[in-house]
Parts: structure tokens; sequence; C-alpha cells
């Protein structure tokens, strides 16, 4: 008989991982963060400093993000 939670789990999508920049550090210990369309993010952490990239998963800083330019290419 196979594990029914590693059956719910493969059904069930992961967070998604998101890029923003952070713009304020809140006083509770979260920042606010905007992503590259525009939409705001408030996410836990503090750790990267304002005006950086930060990758975001589940409305958690995991970490400082790349600075890259963006790149249109027209087929």
């Amino acid at each position: 008989m196979s594990n029914l939670y590693s059956k719910f789990r493969s059904l069930v999508d992961e967070p998604t991982l998101r890029v923003g920049v952070v713009t304020v550090h809140n006083a509770d210990g979260t920042s606010t963060l905007e992503d590259y369309h525009g939409c705001e993010i408030i996410a836990q952490g503090q750790e990267v400093a304002l005006g950086s990239s930060a990758f975001v998963k589940d409305k958690r800083i995991q970490g400082q993000a790349p600075t890259l330019t963006e790149t249109t290419v027209y087929v």
C-alpha cells in the first residue's frame, strides 16, 4: 500500500517562487516588495537590502536575487 499523504502532495501545487525589489522594511519584521508587474508583496524577513531584488516563496524572503536586465526578443 502506498503512502496516501505522498499521493495528496503530488496533487497540490508548490508555492511559486517570485522576484521583487525591496521597497520598505516594516517595523513588524516584514518587508514590502514590488514585483516586475507592479504588484505589492509583503513577505516575512528583512535580510535583503532596500532597492535590491529578493526571491519570495510562500510569503517569506528566501534570499537575494541577482539584478538582471529585461530583454524583449521579437520573432
